[in-house]
């Protein structure tokens, strides 16, 4: 028989069949229809891997079916809206008295104020074994919401009085509070309040002719 070489020595029709063992077992590789290696299961691949991605379709993220995950430090300018329920917890918290130096504080909506009580003042004066025309009892009404007089008369005549007020301490800048002087009979007592406002007042007496002897009493509450 004679002896045919087995190899073909053209190079177009050259051809080659790979294997792979399986356990013990030869295998032949599998090609798809393009002629790309037909991998299944699971592969790793070490080293870096380009990835083209081509037609993304890209749209804006959804609160109902989207979530981020942000760690570490992010920095936000301008203003952040949340539109749901956010839990903030704050630890290792430092907290100090309020200065008005460098601290404001603002107060929204309806504020209710319960008052407890009233800044009270109080001011008197004696007069004794005087005849004519005075005053006393100069009163500084400015920081006052509600003042009046007591006026209790100890002598046997009839003596009159009445409220001056002014802008200032000054005596040439007092006037009458009121026209009408207000009798004071013997043994009895009055009290005047004030028709109009201004920062001071005080009370101008006259005794006529003769002595007078009475009490005067000045109260005021804020």
């Amino acid at each position: 028989m004679p002896n045919n070489i087995i190899f073909n020595e053209t190079a177009e029709e050259l051809k080659a069949q790979v294997f792979g063992l399986k356990g013990t077992t030869l295998q032949s590789l599998q090609l798809d229809d393009s002629g790309n290696l037909m991998i299944s299961g699971s592969m790793t691949v070490s080293g870096p891997v380009t990835v083209v991605a081509e037609s993304l379709s890209i749209r804006a993220l959804s609160g109902d079916t989207d979530s981020v995950a942000i760690s570490g430090t992010v920095t936000v300018a301008g203003t952040v809206t949340v539109g749901n329920t956010v839990t903030v917890v704050a630890e290792s918290l430092s907290i100090r008295s309020l200065s008005a130096d460098t601290d404001t504080v603002s107060i929204g909506g309806t504020v209710n104020v319960i008052k407890t009580g009233n800044s009270f003042t109080e001011n008197n004066a004696t007069i004794t074994d005087v005849a004519g025309t005075g005053v006393t009892l100069l009163f500084d009404s400015s920081q006052q919401t509600l003042y009046s007089y007591y006026v209790k008369n100890n002598a046997a005549n009839t003596i009159q009085v009445r409220l001056q007020i002014s802008p200032t301490d000054n005596d040439d800048y007092f006037i009458n509070d009121q026209t009408v002087a207000t009798d004071v009979s013997p043994e009895s007592a009055v009290v005047i309040a004030p028709k109009y406002f201004l920062r001071y007042t005080r009370l101008y007496y006259d005794t006529g002719t003769y002595t007078a002897d009475f009490e005067a009493y000045c109260n005021g509450h804020v």
